[in-house]
């Protein structure tokens, strides 16, 4: 009998916790209900505890919430605590009665291979037969001996992996580990509203269209650093970097700050930024996420870390051309640009050239600008929530002996 997998328990942090982790996890399960599966989340009640991290994790906005769950319909169940023990058995427990043909696991950071470890653990052990899969960000990063022995716990139990870029797949050869593996990158958000008029966008957001310079009006450009702030994201960079741009080249800073922002607020009166950089300092719900691509020429993403950046997701989805280091998109447009402009480096002078180089009035530079567009329209048809489906079949379908391939 050819058994096909249509019930999918999904873990990780999911709705209403806020970023990308949780945007991706909400993301692939409404993609699965489309295709007819059904699909349970069992994500998390709290991911730290408050001594930890003293920011709101989650959204609080009730109408926000009220109108998630009826838009999309989702089961999700936020029962664990990373740091009980108790809860992790609970779920686990609370996933096995469900008998799922599938577990799709989403990693990114080492501390829950322990959380993970323990509740894949269990379910393996009541039922063999449900294949355990992991959609994983990243294996390691600062503290890379700790992180390896923690993955490679969590990896015991897990039957497949999905990495989300080349590299990760790279860190995980280096382990030695013998599972099977499919590179599949972040596929597109568009989940969002459509775009407005620039102009409306503006008044929105009550910025200015124009800038006075040397008492002639020009039209000012919008350059935008979005989501949440955090020290790898190098907005310390992009605000050194603004310094050096023309003076009618603006920053809408638009996100939560898990850092002090004194510090940014330190660089932006030291430079005399402070006509030039706008600050919304919030989480930016769904429904403002146009709002802000609407006023923006330009999304700048300097991250000091290389990460499968789901800005560059909205963006492409967008339209919207945008500057990065090297992110997993080098990995993707390799080979479909030789060489760009706007593929950067962390030096702050060298993020400067490329965003003057993109809004520059210069024949060549202009060139150069049009084909980093066209290459990114590439991107955009390339990334599809398709083919991540498509990598959990072929893991399940490799894993499960009743399936016939």
């Amino acid at each position: 009998m050819n058994k096909n997998w249509e019930r999918v328990a999904m873990v990780g942090l999911a709705f209403p916790f806020k970023g990308g982790m949780a945007a991706l996890k909400n993301k692939l399960a409404i993609e699965l209900q489309k295709t007819g599966k059904d699909v349970e989340i069992f994500g998390f009640k709290k991911l730290y505890p408050y001594f930890i991290f003293r920011k709101e994790e989650k959204i609080t906005d009730k109408a926000q919430i009220e109108d998630f769950y009826n838009k999309y319909q989702l089961k999700i169940h936020n029962f664990s605590k990373s740091w009980n023990p108790n809860t992790w058995r609970f779920t686990a427990k609370l996933i096995s009665s469900r008998k799922p043909d599938i577990v799709i696991y989403q990693y990114w950071v080492a501390f829950l291979a322990v959380v993970y470890g323990k509740i894949a653990k269990y379910i393996k052990k009541n039922n063999s037969n449900i294949v355990e899969i992991a959609i994983v960000n990243s294996i390691y990063g600062k503290h890379k001996k700790i992180q390896k022995i923690f993955f490679k716990y969590f990896s015991r139990y897990i039957d497949g992996f999905i990495f989300l870029s080349e590299k990760v797949a790279h860190e995980f050869n280096e382990l030695n580990i013998n599972k099977p593996y499919l590179i599949v990158h972040h596929p597109l958000y568009d989940q969002y509203g459509e775009l407005i008029p620039k102009e409306k966008a503006l008044n929105i957001l009550n910025l200015p269209q124009k800038i006075f310079i040397d008492n002639e009006p020009v039209n000012i450009k919008y350059i935008l650093f979005f989501g949440q702030i955090k020290e790898y994201k190098g907005l310390d960079l992009l605000l050194q970097a603004l310094a050096n741009t023309d003076p009618s080249i603006h920053l809408i800073v638009a996100g939560d700050f898990f850092q002090s922002e004194n510090v940014f607020k330190d660089i932006i009166d030291k430079l005399n930024l402070k006509d030039r950089v706008a600050i919304f300092d919030k989480y930016i719900p769904d429904s403002e996420v146009p709002v802000f691509f609407s006023a923006a020429d330009l999304v700048v993403m300097p991250y000091k870390v290389v990460k499968q950046s789901g800005i560059t997701r909205i963006a492409l989805r967008y339209n919207k051309p945008f500057i990065t280091t090297d992110t997993d998109i080098l990995d993707i447009i390799a080979d479909k640009v030789c060489d760009t402009d706007f593929i950067i480096t962390t030096d702050p002078m060298e993020i400067s050239k490329a965003i003057n180089t993109f809004f520059s009035d210069n024949p060549e530079d202009k060139i150069k600008a049009k084909k980093w567009v066209q290459a990114q329209n590439i991107l955009a048809n390339i990334l599809s929530w398709e083919k991540m489906i498509t990598a959990i079949d072929e893991l399940y379908k490799l894993n499960n002996k009743n399936v016939f391939l």
